[in-house]
């Protein structure tokens, strides 16, 4: 195959060594995983800081080879969207060759993830929890309209930035659904204590609210700052869970079908009583966040609220507009995940059937990949040579699927990593890839002092023009001449100043430098939601 020539060097980074386009440079690393090493590095070519992610001997497991290759699709259908994380650049070592061994992925940069938020003394305020779980939802909706599923939110699985930016990453273990139930899936795929009931109970028919009830999970855990239900297996896990929310009416309880499953949730509900679920979480909560989330951990799927009416809860008036909310115009094609299932098989954290799908398949297929985002698809047949499309895939006879990497090397920058599927003891990320900053370890999170400043300036340069149009007008009227060239300045009524607002701007609250679009005030300036800065 033709490739264009460029031109590559090595770095040494602790033990690893990376073989990149000459393009990145100062690489520093930030994250070591049983799957990849991650490294910060500057591209020369944009001018931006990115992450970039090691996948080595990527082939020597194929089911996680599939998972590297489902995250590129994914992420290449998705690119565009705020609350997605991005993807910038594929690289194959050995390079010019289908039979490459290593791979690297290029992102966008993350300082850390919500895992390290909530573990942190970071003070956090109801106007936080809320833009957080907005932009989770607003990145679900875009996921969800492409009838995408997750299958693996987790706090670790959520990116962050200093100014409140939220990203969702790792998707090696997502999937399609066809309307909501009308395909068989695996179980054990979220980490058990973000697991729906209906896969805590066995069930193979599940839909999008599989994500809902984790995103609960995550929103507890942010109210309650740990993890809301922590079962050690899975019985265990519907035990708490029954604990905590009570039994279930009749109703909620039909697709309830494994003898231990029933038995372990009617013997938990006749131990204890349950208690109001706002008395879990610190005197002060909002009420209505309780309200909104007791609907997103109701027990039956069909009765638990959607992605579409969590946005337009009252909960989150101040954010939600329909306008910034875009769903996915096209849906993402697994039509290839389906043939390599009848060729070979599926898998999952509760794997059924080991995939059987050969190497080089899978070598030409991200090698395909490669060649899009190094601009070459043109040479390959274009979007059919590496996009999701099926037509290019039924002649290859096989799969694509993304994620070679794991839940130690699953957080803060990398976009990239996979979290194995079980419970998580309280010294949060095992190996996270974002170590937190010597100076800043218990402000994980943060606004910068310089949004503040630029306020301060702002407010100080609008009294200034104000005052100094208010000494022109008095002139103007004073001039006998009739002279009536000076114009007032414009106030705040007369435009919008400080940005798009809450509302207007592609990220709501944190598009804006005052937050004050509306007149209504963002979580980044409000008076109890001053986060410090995180150091690079």
């Amino acid at each position: 195959m033709a490739t264009r020539q460029v031109e590559y060097h090595t770095v040494q980074v602790a033990r690893e060594s990376f073989f990149l386009d000459v393009r990145y440079t100062n690489l520093k690393p930030i994250g070591d995983g049983s799957y990849g090493f991650v490294c910060a590095a500057d591209d020369s070519l944009t001018g931006r800081r990115v992450a970039i992610k090691k996948v080595g001997d990527t082939f020597n497991d194929l089911v996680d080879a599939k998972r590297v290759l489902r995250e590129i699709k994914l992420l290449r259908h998705f690119i565009g969207h705020e609350n997605i994380v991005q993807i910038y650049d594929i690289m194959t070592v050995p390079p010019n060759t289908e039979d490459f061994r290593d791979v690297y992925i290029v992102t966008n940069l993350m300082e850390s993830d919500l895992d390290r938020i909530i573990g942190s003394n970071q003070p956090l305020s109801d106007q936080h929890f809320q833009y957080f779980l907005y932009q989770v939802l607003r990145g679900l909706k875009y996921l969800h309209s492409a009838n995408v599923l997750h299958r693996d939110l987790k706090p670790s699985n959520l990116l962050v930035n200093a100014n409140c930016d939220l990203t969702i990453c790792d998707f090696g273990l997502a999937r399609g659904v066809e309307g909501e139930y009308e395909e068989e899936l695996t179980e054990y795929v979220v980490t058990r204590w973000y697991r729906a009931p209906e896969l805590l109970c066995d069930s193979c028919y599940y839909g999008k609210t599989v994500d809902i009830w984790s995103l609960g999970c995550i929103f507890a855990e942010m109210l309650g700052r740990k993890p809301f239900f922590q079962g050690s297996n899975p019985l265990h896990q519907l035990e708490t869970i029954v604990a905590k929310l009570g039994l279930p009416p009749p109703e909620q309880l039909t697709f309830v079908t494994h003898p231990a499953a029933k038995k372990a949730i009617l013997a938990r509900a006749e131990q204890q009583r349950p208690r109001p679920l706002l008395s879990f979480f610190p005197r002060g909560t909002n009420p209505q966040a309780v309200a909104l989330l007791s609907r997103m951990l109701t027990f039956h799927p069909e009765y638990r609220i959607t992605v579409e009416e969590a946005l337009a809860h009252p909960y989150l008036h101040e954010l939600h507009s329909q306008m910034d909310e875009p769903a996915c115009q096209k849906a993402f094609d697994f039509e290839w995940e389906r043939l390599l299932r009848g060729a070979g098989g599926d898998e999952g954290g509760g794997v059924r059937r080991k995939s059987v799908i050969p190497k080089p398949v899978l070598q030409r297929l991200m090698y395909a990949e490669m060649l899009f985002f190094r601009g070459l698809e043109e040479e390959e047949g274009g979007e059919e040579a590496g996009g999701g499309g099926a037509e290019g895939l039924k002649e290859e006879e096989a799969t694509s699927s993304h994620h070679k990497h794991s839940a130690s090397s699953s957080s803060s920058s990398s976009s990239l990593g996979m979290s194995e599927s079980g419970g998580r003891g309280r010294g949060r990320s095992s190996n996270p890839v974002l170590p937190p900053p010597p100076s800043t370890a218990a402000a994980l999170l943060a606004c910068t002092s310089q949004r503040q400043h630029q306020q301060q300036q702002q407010q100080q340069q609008q009294q200034e023009a104000k005052v100094q149009a208010h000494g022109q007008e008095e002139k103007t009227r004073s001039n006998e001449a009739g002279v009536t060239e000076t114009r007032g300045a414009v106030g705040p009524e007369g435009g919008r100043e400080g940005g798009e607002g809450m509302k207007g701007g592609r990220r709501g609250w944190a598009s804006s430098a005052t937050g004050a679009g509306e007149g209504k005030e963002g979580p980044i300036e409000s008076q109890t939601g001053k986060l410090e800065h995180i150091e690079r």
